[in-house]
């Protein structure tokens, strides 16, 4: 946590402007937003939420399982989502620094 707060600190006048910046993109969407209704834009937002949240799960399971004795490794499969996969297995580090044994496929996707 401790890092995070330097890092903020250091970029705080990025962090401030930027800021700024979405605040007046937010307020002139704001009566579009209302003439078209949040609950008809909203589901397009909590698809992605809803993507994200799948896989922070599945790469919590697989660091959890590959935590098991007797585990040699975990098979990924991402329905529609192909490109996923390659996010998925860098982020859950269950290879452990090595290279992929089908690296030109990892690619791929």
């Amino acid at each position: 946590m401790y890092v995070v707060r330097r890092w903020s600190v250091r970029y705080l006048r990025q962090l401030k402007i930027t800021y700024q910046a979405l605040e007046a993109v937010l307020s002139r969407l704001h009566p579009l937003w209302t003439l078209v209704g949040y609950e008809r834009v909203e589901p397009y937002f909590q698809f992605d939420e809803r993507q994200q949240e799948g896989v922070r799960i599945c790469i919590e399971l697989i660091q959890q399982i590959t935590e098991i004795n007797g585990i040699a490794g975990v098979h990924v499969m991402a329905y529609r989502q192909k490109e996923m996969v390659a996010e998925i297995i860098q982020k859950s580090d269950v290879l452990n620094g090595r290279p992929p044994s089908m690296l030109s496929m990892l690619r791929d996707l």
